[in-house]
């Protein structure tokens, strides 16, 4: 019943299809048919195909000692054992177990989440596989214009971010907030802000440090400029609980580190009654930061800078704080975008 392979020293099942050893393909002799139906009805053809391709039946060739004596599968004991696949429905080792209901497949995981390469052969890879749902880079960012996920949806529209706003809110940051097609200036929303730049109109524009209207003389903003320490005393104190206001109609003096230069800002002065915490969020439908500096004269230093979520997305901070110690809060915002209310929440630990 045994024969030797055409391309390999091995031995095989007389009139085998393929080599178990080295997968060379056999061409078998006339009359294999009838043969095989003898076989068939005396139930050894079934054991004779196992035993050359797996399913815990020896290979006849001295029995496996080493995984190269099998042709797809490894050396068990000294049985041919078939590899199980991961993925594809079916019970490649013949041990009643399929898949990830097999041991073989348990505790896999899509190891990398970038390679394009299906690592737990599930079918699924990388982004598009549930191992790596909860990576950062498989997150949609919903400010970078880049499907992030994976899922064909880009920012606003996928269903992971803040739905799209209603306009443009920001006239100045390259994106198409409201997914009409037109971008910043181009879009009918920033007409408006996007026009020429004059001192006195009461648009506070990038290269403006405040512009109030130019109606009240000794306001702490002349000809633009903010005027100290008159402007000190227009910063209004902080309550501890909600305060609300409107983007874009502060002053223009921070160079905050998380949101950059020409972003109007609304100040709030506030004195720690001791040794605490101040925790301070602000909601918004624009994208804001929250800005803490020191007390406010001719040379403001920022504290701590938060800008860390998108427009409509609860923005949150904290500070540790002396007693006695003066700091200004700033709710920084886009200085293009169009005016919008925002609430200022803050609350104090001791």
């Amino acid at each position: 019943m045994l024969s030797t392979c055409s391309s390999c020293p091995g031995f095989l099942v007389d009139q085998a299809a393929r080599c178990p050893h080295c997968g060379a393909e056999q061409k078998p002799p006339a009359g294999l048919l009838s043969k095989a139906i003898k076989l068939a009805s005396g139930g050894l053809m079934m054991v004779t195909l196992m035993a050359c391709y797996g399913g815990g039946y020896d290979d006849f060739y001295t029995e496996c000692t080493a995984d190269i004596d099998c042709f797809s599968g490894t050396c068990d004991s000294g049985y041919c054992t078939p590899f199980e696949t991961c993925g594809n429905g079916a019970d490649d080792d013949f041990d009643g177990l399929t898949d990830l209901g097999d041991p073989d497949c348990q505790d896999t995981t899509e190891v990398s989440c970038l390679d394009g390469v299906d690592n737990d052969d599930d079918g699924r890879f990388d982004c598009a596989d549930l191992d790596c749902a909860a990576q950062p880079e498989c997150s949609e960012n919903c400010g970078d214009a880049i499907d992030n996920d994976l899922d064909g949806e880009v920012d606003c529209a996928d269903s992971d971010c803040p739905p799209c706003a209603a306009i443009e809110v920001d006239c100045g940051n390259e994106l198409d907030d409201d997914q009409d097609g037109m971008i910043d200036c181009a879009d009918p929303d920033c007409t408006g802000t996007c026009s020429a730049i004059v001192c006195g109109d009461g648009i506070l524009a990038m290269t403006e440090q405040c512009d109030d209207g130019n109606e009240e003389l000794g306001d702490g903003c002349e000809a633009c400029l903010v005027v100290f320490p008159t402007f000190c005393d227009t910063i209004p104190q902080l309550i501890l609980g909600e305060q609300n206001g409107v983007t874009g109609d502060g002053s223009n003096v921070l160079l905050p580190s998380c949101s950059g230069p020409g972003t109007p800002e609304d100040f709030f002065a506030f004195t720690s009654p001791g040794e605490g915490v101040l925790y301070l969020t602000v909601d918004s439908a624009v994208d804001v930061a929250v800005v803490v500096t020191t007390a406010c004269n001719e040379t403001i230093q920022e504290l701590g800078c938060v800008n860390e979520v998108a427009a409509g997305i609860t923005e949150s901070g904290q500070i540790v704080l002396t007693t006695g110690e003066e700091v200004l809060i700033a709710v920084d915002s886009p200085s293009s975008a169009p005016a919008t209310p925002y609430t200022l929440s803050a609350s104090f630990v001791q």
